[in-house]
């Protein structure tokens, strides 16, 4: 549900379509600085309210991106413990039913129209716990910023029309939806999202400079094999000493991430690329509105995911399951992408 107090929220899902093209759609706000604007044209300059469609071919060679920065959002929350709540702005509305647990999307413009509903079905973070989500415990507790999965995968009918660029679609399509919010975006950040929705796997990770010079992940994996049906980490790092057992390689240049997650019984190696060519951008939201261009995401991500076990912690690794992964989502943001000046 919207968190007005907060200085900024963002919507974010990936739908996947039957020709394995991809609709990525945003719906994001700082109210922090809507209230901080002096007037009309301070707050239009801030861009407090930010939508964003960004359509990518089966291969990616092809991306339409329409962006949109309505004057305000009109949020209906006041029964959001017992019906839900609607994000609405001048051409279209995000709205989730809580009786029914089903999520609805609307933009439509001369440009870009796109509507699509979910049936109700969704994949929580952690099996079998519809409540779950990354943080786990401490996601009660005060923290920069915070992140909800909301679904790994859901069934959803979908329309799709880019007029301008020829594209019509409609059908079935599988949506994964998520939500961030706290006092500012990240100063640099990795998101990486993959799933095989027949065999029901996939992995789902965020996490960068918690502070400076340390690190710190949300990590979950849903694996096939019997004892990694739902694997989840939260490791950090200070200076590169590694506290919880993580190793990153982060590599904007070669368009790679690296992670090694250690356990004292099991560990977890995800590494993920994507070709250069694939990536888009788009805006985030910082503490003075949103900043263009301080992300870019690529649908076009090969993911390998690597689980390994031992008995005793003087053990050495045993590989128990391989997993790969086409058209995977990740996204390089602040200055794991390029220096904030730029």
């Amino acid at each position: 549900a919207p968190h007005p107090s907060a200085a900024f929220e963002g919507y974010y899902s990936r739908f996947s379509l039957p020709d394995h093209s991809s609709v990525c759609l945003i719906v994001s706000s700082v109210p922090a600085a809507e209230r901080s604007a002096t007037s009309i044209a301070d707050l239009r300059s801030k861009r407090p309210f930010y939508i964003v469609l960004t359509y990518t071919g089966p291969d990616s060679s092809r991306v339409v991106q329409k962006e949109f920065w309505p004057d305000a959002f009109a949020v209906d929350d006041a029964h959001k413990d017992t019906i839900g709540f609607t994000i609405a702005w001048d051409s279209g509305h995000l709205k989730w039913d809580r009786r029914t647990d089903t999520v609805s999307w609307n933009l439509d413009t001369p440009v870009a129209r796109f509507i699509a509903e979910t049936n109700g079905e969704r994949v929580p973070w952690k099996k079998g716990d519809r409540h779950s989500t990354p943080a786990g415990l401490i996601a009660s507790l005060p923290s920069p910023i915070q992140w909800h999965v909301h679904s790994l995968s859901s069934d959803c009918t979908f329309e799709l029309s880019l007029p301008e660029e020829g594209i019509e679609d409609e059908g079935q399509a599988k949506v994964h939806y998520e939500k961030n919010w706290a006092v500012s975006f990240p100063d640099s950040y990795i998101w990486l999202q993959a799933r095989d929705h027949e065999r029901q796997t996939g992995v789902c990770l965020a996490g960068g400079s918690l502070l400076p010079g340390v690190q710190a992940f949300l990590v979950g994996y849903h694996g096939s094999h019997a004892v990694n049906r739902h694997v989840s980490y939260i490791p950090w790092s200070i200076f590169g000493f590694t506290l919880s057992g993580l190793s990153t390689t982060i590599s904007w240049p070669e368009r790679q991430f690296k992670v090694d997650i250690q356990g004292w019984f099991k560990r977890l190696r995800i590494t993920a690329t994507a070709p250069k060519e694939t990536f888009f951008n788009f805006a985030a939201p910082l503490r003075t509105g949103h900043q263009p261009d301080y992300c870019t995401q690529s649908y076009q991500t090969t993911v390998e995911v690597e689980v390994s076990e031992r008995q005793w912690p003087w053990q050495g690794w045993v590989v128990t399951e391989r997993e790969e992964y086409e058209r995977g989502g990740m996204e390089f943001g602040g200055e794991f992408m390029k220096r904030h000046d730029e």
